[in-house]
């Protein structure tokens, strides 16, 4: 297997074609595994996958066959690793899938909007908001190490439904050979992740993919993440736990190969319109964005509106709103991103928006726009929407409608 020689370790990776084939003639996937784990992980999904497919899985450092370094385990680092890889190894266009912590380093990674990167797969990930591990957790990761019988367990818990075979106490191996920096420094990282203010930047495609029986994330911090994502939607796998490329392979690469026609089509000019069959009423969709300060200004300059409540502090704190807020526009704006994005998405065009400003906004709230398809008129192409902001205390912030052409 080849390996890589980086400035602080050696970096081994899986690169392969499918099938045995000689020469890739499929899509390149690049899968990075989760903590306490290695490549090893993605061995039930790699020999599922159609022949002529590259594979390129790395170790993480402190883990699998790469060497163990004395620093470096953090997320930003892994990220900064896998690029290093794929500098290296010249994939071209390639579909990048982070299981767990990979997720976390694979949303890092996207941020940096890397060359031929396509799409994008989260598997079960760490959210975009952090996995509070808490004290306790991070004293639990700390000596798992040391106890073979905990580490078994832990590692049973990631693969609720996997038998505990040959394979299953491989990955049980891999786990008690990585390094204690893996232990300690993994557990550090995933509490205090926190990408949710910039993840409206990930302009690709995007599958979560949620094993419904998961025992270590809930479900809940995992949608968010897709929600904080423009072209992102979720797909559950039911009863499967944390690690559907193992406990459910054959439904995951159904997922995973379905999702990547999907991307490979929305490249291509449509030939016909859209059906209308896609759509019906009660359908909804979901986009979040953290409002910053950053955004309210550059949009007042984009439109010229300096009003001074939105851009002198000592001024706004002496009105009745106490501060700085955003143009009421700026919140309705997100509207079409959930429109143009989401629901309807791609093709849909705006004939009408009413809108109702019900709350201010301020610097730092996470707004929630939520649309429902409230209407389907089939004969005209056409779709009426409720269009509602909420902010992160569940409080209505903007209410309206909208209508929008399916083109």
């Amino acid at each position: 297997m080849p390996e890589l020689s980086l400035t602080d370790f050696t970096l081994h990776y899986v690169d392969e074609t499918t099938g045995g084939a000689p020469a890739p003639v499929g899509p390149t996937l690049v899968l990075v595994h989760g903590d306490l784990a290695s490549a090893a992980w993605w061995r039930p999904f790699i020999n599922r996958l159609p022949a002529g497919w590259r594979v390129i899985a790395p170790d993480l450092r402190g883990c699998g066959r790469s060497s163990r370094p004395a620093a470096g385990y953090r997320i930003e680092r892994y990220a900064a690793d896998l690029k290093a890889l794929l500098d290296a190894a010249k994939p071209g266009p390639y579909i990048l899938i982070g299981h767990s912590l990979g997720g976390a380093v694979a949303q890092t990674f996207a941020l940096g909007r890397p060359a031929g990167l396509e799409a994008l797969v989260l598997v079960d990930p760490v959210p975009a908001e952090g996995l509070r591990v808490g004290r306790a957790g991070k004293e639990l990761f700390a000596h798992l190490k040391e106890n073979l019988e905990a580490l078994t367990e832990a590692v049973g818990r990631a693969m609720t439904t996997a038998p505990r075979d040959d394979f299953f106490r491989l990955l049980v191996a891999d786990a008690a050979a990585a390094d204690q920096h893996v232990y300690v420094d993994n557990a550090d990282e995933m509490d205090t992740f926190n990408v949710a203010a910039r993840l409206h930047e990930v302009g690709l495609r995007t599958l979560v993919v949620i094993g419904e029986k998961d025992q270590l994330i809930a479900k809940t911090p995992m949608v968010r993440t897709a929600e904080f994502i423009p072209q992102a939607r979720v797909a559950f796998i039911p009863d499967c736990g944390h690690s559907p490329q193992i406990e459910k392979p054959d439904e995951f690469v159904r997922l995973v190969t379905g999702f990547i026609d999907e991307v490979r089509r929305a490249a291509e000019p449509p030939t016909e319109p859209r059906p209308m069959t896609d759509f019906a009423v009660g359908q909804k969709a979901v986009y979040r964005r953290i409002i910053a300060i950053e955004d309210i200004e550059t949009f007042g300059r984009l439109i010229g509106d300096y009003n001074p409540l939105h851009f002198d502090q000592a001024y706004a704190e002496k009105t009745r709103f106490g501060g700085r807020i955003g143009h009421g526009m700026l919140t309705a704006s997100l509207i079409s991103t959930a429109l143009g994005m989401k629901l309807p998405g791609a093709g849909g065009v705006y004939l009408r928006q009413d809108a109702k400003f019900l709350k201010p906004v301020n610097a730092g709230d996470t707004i929630s726009v939520v649309v429902e398809v409230i209407a389907v008129n089939v004969e005209r192409r056409r779709l009426t929407l409720r269009t509602e902001c909420f902010n992160q205390r569940d409080e209505k912030v903007v209410a309206g409608e909208a209508e929008m052409l399916v083109t």
